[in-house]
């Protein structure tokens, strides 16, 4: 089998190279079950030089021209189909790969899988998020939608925010983490406790919410505490700002910037609670590394968390920073509640979002497109 992966950006670029995390592992996984070109818009790093793929790109940056990009990835996309055909193309997020990865599948008649990866299905205008809040960029996706023969999203959250009528297409597929990677580390109440916050560090986000309820916690409770956030974004200045306006946060408030994803999982493994306020998500992958690793999650209900919430008691969902507080003081009374939750939290991912079950389920999708098509 010959597959084509078509993104914007996401492998070979960004902090140390390592692209958008899940999906560049996910390229190197496939490559070893089949013959994977990864077709980017944009620039890799200069040293990057993945081992298990041919990657080719169009040359593109940040900022700069999409249409040029896409366009000059086309005529690549076209040398490389004419000296070996593909057999399936897979496109990463819905804009603007989807639309051009639409038009490229329709050019060259291939059977075309898309993956909704973010905000394609969402505006929301107090962050200034999501696809949706542009009218030409709403009528491309709906274009992609019609041509995609499978549609891929990573929660029923986010199925849910896609039209209906495209709703016979999707398949609800999150990414899967390394569980070997992100090990269990089953931890027993210790103080200080440990809370966590990583993330893309933008409004979205909102790590002020985390602040300022671990500042609520440590003023009402006084039980000694820390908090340490990773990651980085055009949040940190006011975050920053925050903490040092509050003598008692800055004591207890630790910014460790954007690290290796080599480096996350001791964090994981060390947090007691995992905090994650963010306005939405299509899935949330720290919430499954978190989950994975030991930290019990305190999430607004949204992506994985949303899919999660009603089955299965893995998380504490976000609410008032009175009612969380009494949360996890009762929790802190019940050490054996605790552990149960940390126990629950990995046992789903291991039946859910593991990694490799995760390449199978994508593997049969390709060949149930594949065979479709050719019926």
């Amino acid at each position: 089998m010959r597959i084509a992966l078509m993104l914007y950006g996401g492998i070979g670029g960004g902090f140390m190279a390592e692209g958008v995390p899940v999906v560049q592992q996910y390229a190197h996984r496939l490559g070893k079950h089949c013959a994977l070109t990864v077709f980017s818009m944009l620039r890799p790093a200069q040293a990057f030089a993945p081992s298990t793929y041919s990657f080719l790109h169009a040359g593109g940056h940040v900022g700069g021209s999409v249409k040029w990009s896409a366009l000059r990835l086309a005529y690549r996309f076209a040398q490389e189909h004419r000296r070996q055909p593909f057999d399936l193309l897979h496109v990463l997020w819905g804009y603007p790969a989807g639309f051009w990865g639409a038009w490229i599948a329709r050019l060259f008649s291939l059977p075309f899988v898309l993956t909704l990866q973010g905000g394609e299905v969402v505006y929301l205008p107090e962050y200034r998020y999501g696809a949706l809040g542009k009218k030409r960029v709403a009528t491309r996706l709906q274009y992609a939608y019609k041509q995609a023969k499978r549609i891929i999203c990573l929660s029923c959250y986010q199925k849910n925010k896609l039209p209906a009528q495209w709703h016979h297409k999707v398949q609800v597929l999150p990414w899967g983490v390394d569980i070997r990677h992100f090990a269990f580390k089953e931890k027993n109440i210790e103080y200080p406790l440990r809370f966590l916050h990583v993330a893309n560090l933008q409004p979205l986000k909102r790590s002020i919410e985390a602040l300022q309820f671990f500042e609520y916690f440590i003023r009402q409770t006084q039980i000694p505490a820390r908090l340490d956030i990773v990651g980085d974004g055009s949040a940190v200045p006011s975050l920053w700002k925050y903490v040092q306006n509050e003598p008692l946060l800055s004591r207890s408030v630790h910014f460790w910037g954007h690290l290796s994803h080599k480096k996350l999982p001791a964090f994981y493994q060390e947090a007691h609670f995992f905090l994650h306020p963010s306005a939405y998500e299509a899935q949330g992958v720290v919430l499954a590394e978190a989950m994975a690793s030991g930290a019990v999650v305190v999430s607004s209900v949204v992506g994985m968390a949303a899919d999660l919430l009603n089955e299965h008691a893995t998380f504490i969902p976000w609410v008032t920073h009175e009612a969380l507080t009494q949360t996890i003081l009762h929790m802190l009374n019940k050490p054996r509640l605790y552990v149960a939750m940390q126990q629950e939290a990995r046992r789903q991912i291991e039946l859910h979002f593991d990694q490799g079950k995760h390449m199978e389920s994508m593997l049969k999708i390709y060949e149930q497109v594949l065979k479709n098509t050719s019926q």
